[in-house]
């Protein structure tokens, strides 16, 4: 049986395996390491941009989290009555 505090348990590791993800592509970018950070001399912002205005392209997981908490809420409204109660 789910309960809503296990969607927003579940909300929540999902929102912070989307910034471990940011963490680990904006490291591998810089060039960072877990003993030195190298100077980063282009925005994270900029490095997300389409290609077609001036960015890598890269997907941001930050921008994708929105739409994750939306889904994960729909879910939660979703679901019925008798699923909270025992």
């Amino acid at each position: 049986m789910m309960t809503i505090r296990d969607e927003v348990d579940r909300c929540h590791a999902c929102l912070h395996q989307c910034d471990e993800v940011d963490q680990k592509c904006r490291a591998f970018i810089w060039g960072d390491n877990e003993n030195q950070r190298q100077v980063h001399t282009v925005a994270w912002e900029n490095i997300c941009k389409p290609k077609a205005w001036g960015g890598l392209g890269l997907k941001a997981t930050t921008n994708v989290k929105s739409t994750l908490m939306m889904k994960m809420g729909i879910g939660i409204l979703n679901m019925s009555v008798r699923d909270f109660v025992s």
